[in-house]
């Protein structure tokens, strides 16, 4: 069995587990590491592989980011080894390889490397041109979450909100993997608390507590924390009754091709004057400039 996220939340959580490793280095530190790379210094070499390959303080090339990750993992930097598995999993500057990709991540993995591991499971749970095999994607990702990976941490709080992947539904374990992915900044998990504390799954209903956690997805582009915000507005459950941030909120969230959203702004609009509309639809509009203008983090 293929571990079962929606698209959306999928590749957020995928993409999202490498970005997360420390970096930012500026061109002239890029020339100092290349420079000891070039003499050998295992950390730079992986420093300027990653460089490389994320494009920063240089211009991206996958051929150099290949060429000192694969120095560096070859003087047993284990980090390095999942960098190489990143460029044989996605295609990058090399054929696609899954195979060669999950011998590395598995490599690195054992190593102890937390994005190795996520990684790692999501090849094997996903069984994507390999075996699919759901026990070892869940022992790793257990191992990535308790190494602190916050995708990591909110897909596992994930599938025991849910009782999916073979565990048993367990909002008690659901809240000790996705309070820290929460406050990691994971908008899936802020998304998923919120529906708990709205609901009561697990814990005392608390719709302020749902609406800060609404709140905190929605601003980052989460499209179902945006129509749970909507509705809290909407009833001013949590919040002070608003309908033009109601519709605000609804609007984007449809944008986005969110159903319930849909569905509650054709509830409410009947009921909406023009003037609520065009406040909201204003807001709804500025938001989004906001969020295109704002620079994309790196799926690296």
């Amino acid at each position: 069995m293929c571990f079962r996220l929606t698209t959306a939340i999928w590749l957020a959580l995928e993409l999202g587990a490498i970005a997360q490793v420390p970096n930012a280095v500026s061109p002239d530190r890029i020339r100092e590491l290349e420079a000891a790379a070039n003499r050998g210094d295992t950390k730079a070499q992986f420093q300027v592989g990653r460089a490389y390959l994320k494009g920063e303080g240089v211009p991206k090339n996958f051929d150099q980011a290949f060429i000192f990750l694969d120095k560096a993992a070859a003087q047993g930097d284990p980090e390095a080894t999942g960098f190489l598995a990143v460029i044989y999993e996605r295609g990058l500057g090399k054929p696609q390889d899954l195979a060669k990709a999950l011998e590395l991540y598995r490599k690195a993995a054992n190593d102890g490397v937390p994005f190795a591991q996520y990684n790692l499971a999501v090849l094997l749970g996903k069984g994507q041109s390999i075996q699919p095999n759901r026990d070892e994607a869940l022992s790793w990702l257990n191992k990535a979450a308790q190494g602190g990976l916050v995708d990591a941490e909110a897909m596992l709080g994930t599938f025991y909100f849910l009782g999916e992947e073979g565990l048993s539904k367990n909002y008690e374990k659901a809240l000790r993997w996705l309070k820290p992915a929460a406050e990691g900044g994971n908008a899936a998990a802020q998304n998923t608390l919120g529906v708990m504390f709205r609901d009561g799954f697990g814990v005392k209903i608390d719709p302020s507590k749902a609406a800060a956690y609404f709140t905190e997805a929605a601003e980052k582009g989460n499209a179902k924390a945006q129509s749970n915000l909507g509705f809290l507005y909407m009833r001013g459950l949590g919040l002070k009754k608003d309908l033009v941030l109601a519709y605000k909120w609804l609007l984007i969230s449809k944008r986005q091709s969110e159903v319930t959203a849909d569905k509650l702004l054709g509830e409410i609009e009947p009921d909406l004057t023009p003037e609520v509309k065009n406040q909201g639809r204003k807001l709804a509009d500025e938001f989004q400039t906001k969020k295109t203008a704002e620079p994309k983090p790196s799926s690296l």
